[in-house]
C-alpha cells in the first residue's frame, strides 16, 4: 500500500438542502480518509451530533444524513451558516481553516482547509439560501476579489460549488481572483446550468467521491465528469482550472506533489461540449460595454462593487441607467449607420425572460434618429445567441453618429421587481448579462480584386452583471 505524506482536510458549508453535503462528506471521510475541519470544533454542551465555533454564533454546525431507499443512511457534519456571521463567512472562504474553537482565515491558523465545498442556490460566484431559517448568502468570488492583497494558507487548491451556473463559462471571471494569487486556487469544480439537488445531487456527490476513492489518480474533473453523467437526470457539470492545474488527482495532492502554481491569469473551462477544456476568453480586446447605475453619481456596475450587499448598484426599479458601449481602439469606433447586436439574458444562459419586462428605453432612442431616419434601439424577440440562449431578446442598435461611446438611456420599470421574481442572493430578482455582438469589414485589394472581409466579437461582461432590485 503506498503510503502517503500527510491528510487532507474537508469542509462542508450549506445554503439550502443538505443531502448532498451529508452524501458527499460521508464518504469523503470514510472512504478517502479526510478530516472534516468542523470536526476539529468542541461539541456542543450534551450533544453528541452538534459543534460549535466561539466566534460563529449565528450558525449551526450540525450532523444530517442523506437516506436513499434501501441503502445506508450516509451522515456527515456540515456547516449551516447564520445570518449575524455573513461577514465572518465571507472572509473565512478565501482562506478557510480551524484555530481551536473558532473559525479562522489567518494564513497561520494550526488547521488549514484543502477542500471547500459551498452549497445553496447559485449565480454569479454567489451562494444563498435559507437552510438556517433566514435568507443567508456569501459570495465567495467577490470576497477573493475583496481580500486579494491578504495572504493565504496555501493549502486551499479546490473549491466544489454543488449550485447553479456557477461555473458557466460566462461567469469565469468572477473567479479570477481566486486564481491570480500567490496561494491560488487550482480548480473550481460546479455546473454551468440547473444543478438538481436533493436526491439527485447526493447520489452525484457521493458517486464523485466513490470514483476517486476508488481511482486517485484520475484527475478530479474527469471523476467530476464520470458521477456527474452517471445519474438520472444527467446533471450540466462544469470546471474552472488554473493552467497547470487541471490534472489535479488525490494521489498527486496526498503526496504535495502539485505544480507550483502562482498568479494565474490563463484560465481552462471544462464542461460536458469540451471535456478537454477550453481557453476563457476574459477581457474583450475591442469594447467595454458596462451597466451604469443612474442618479446624482452615476455609478458604472464592475467586479469592485458588483456585491449583493452593494444596494446602491444595480438596475433599481424605477430608477434611471444606461448602457455604455465604448471602443477600446480607434480602429473599432463605431460608424454611423453601423448595426450591432446587444443581448441581455439573466445568469442562466438557459432562461428566457421579456426584455419589455425590465426595461424602458428613452423615447429619442426609440424614434426616428435624425441623422439616419431610423430608431437606435430596436427591439427583436426571438433572435438566437451564440452559445447561448435558443431564443434571446435582443437589441438591434443602428449607430446614429461616429464615435467610440454610445450610451442607451433606460429606466428599470417600477413593476421589474413583481414581474420578475426574486431569483438571487439577499431578495435580488436575477443577475442580467450583457452580451456585445458587432461586425467589422475590412477592404482591401488582392491583385485587381477588391477584397472585402467581415469579422465578428463579443464582449465576456459577465462580471459586470447587474442586479435587479427593489
Amino acid at each position: 500500500m503506498r503510503s502517503i505524506s500527510r491528510t487532507l482536510t474537508m469542509a462542508w458549508v450549506e445554503y439550502q438542502e443538505s443531502g448532498d453535503g451529508a452524501a458527499f462528506t460521508h464518504v469523503c471521510t470514510s472512504r478517502l480518509g479526510f478530516k472534516n475541519a468542523f470536526a476539529l470544533l468542541p461539541r456542543a454542551k450534551g450533544s453528541s451530533t452538534t459543534r460549535v465555533a466561539a466566534n460563529a454564533g449565528s450558525s449551526k454546525f450540525v450532523v444530517r444524513a442523506f437516506r436513499d431507499p434501501g441503502k445506508k443512511p450516509l451522515r456527515g457534519l456540515i456547516a449551516i451558516p447564520g445570518k449575524g456571521d455573513e461577514a465572518l463567512f465571507e472572509r473565512w472562504v478565501t482562506s478557510p481553516a480551524i484555530s481551536g474553537d473558532e473559525l479562522s482565515a489567518a494564513p497561520g491558523a494550526p488547521e488549514p482547509i484543502d477542500l471547500l465545498v459551498l452549497s445553496g442556490h447559485g449565480g454569479g460566484g454567489d451562494v444563498w439560501g435559507d437552510a438556517s431559517g433566514e435568507d443567508t448568502q456569501v459570495s465567495p468570488a467577490f470576497a477573493f476579489l475583496q481580500y486579494e492583497q491578504q495572504t493565504r494558507s496555501g493549502r486551499l487548491k479546490c473549491i466544489i460549488s454543488p449550485a447553479c451556473s456557477n461555473v458557466n463559462i460566462h461567469a469565469a471571471g468572477f473567479w479570477l481572483s481566486a486564481f491570480r494569487h500567490p496561494q491560488p486556487v487550482h480548480l473550481i469544480l460546479g455546473y454551468e446550468g440547473g444543478y438538481s439537488g436533493g436526491a439527485i445531487g447526493a447520489r452525484a456527490l457521493a458517486k464523485f467521491a466513490e470514483t476517486i476513492a476508488k481511482n486517485r489518480s484520475m484527475p478530479l474533473i474527469e471523476a467530476w465528469k464520470v458521477a456527474n453523467e452517471s445519474v438520472r437526470a444527467r446533471q450540466p457539470w462544469a470546471a474552472l482550472a488554473a493552467m497547470g492545474g487541471e490534472g489535479l488527482t488525490i494521489e498527486d495532492w496526498l503526496k504535495n506533489d502539485l505544480p507550483p502554481l502562482s498568479n494565474i491569469e490563463d484560465l481552462l473551462h471544462f464542461n460536458e461540449d469540451h471535456p478537454q477544456g477550453q481557453d476563457v476568453e476574459l477581457v474583450d480586446k475591442d469594447y467595454q460595454v458596462s451597466w451604469v447605475t443612474g442618479g446624482p453619481a452615476e455609478t458604472v456596475v464592475q467586479m469592485g462593487n458588483n456585491n449583493p450587499a452593494r444596494t446602491d448598484v444595480g438596475l433599481v426599479a424605477g430608477k434611471p441607467g444606461k448602457i455604455r458601449i465604448r471602443s477600446k481602439r480607434a480602429s473599432m469606433n463605431l460608424k454611423k449607420g453601423q448595426e450591432v447586436y446587444l443581448f441581455i439574458y439573466q445568469y442562466r444562459p438557459d432562461r428566457e425572460f421579456d426584455i419589455n419586462d425590465l426595461l424602458t428605453f428613452d423615447a429619442d432612442l426609440l424614434g426616428p434618429h435624425p441623422s439616419t431616419g431610423v430608431p437606435v434601439v430596436n427591439p427583436e424577440k426571438g433572435r438566437v445567441l451564440r452559445d447561448g440562449p435558443p431564443s434571446t431578446d435582443a437589441l438591434r442598435i443602428v449607430v446614429p453618429f461616429d464615435t467610440d461611446l454610445l450610451e442607451l438611456g433606460f429606466e428599470v420599470n417600477a413593476s421589474a421587481t413583481d414581474v420578475l421574481k426574486p431569483d438571487g442572493p439577499g431578495q435580488t430578482h436575477g443577475r442580467y448579462l450583457l452580451d456585445f455582438v458587432h461586425l467589422h469589414a475590412t477592404m482591401f485589394f488582392q491583385g485587381r480584386h477588391l477584397v472585402v472581409q467581415q469579422f465578428g466579437g463579443r464582449t465576456f461582461p459577465a462580471t459586470d452583471g447587474a442586479l435587479l432590485r427593489r
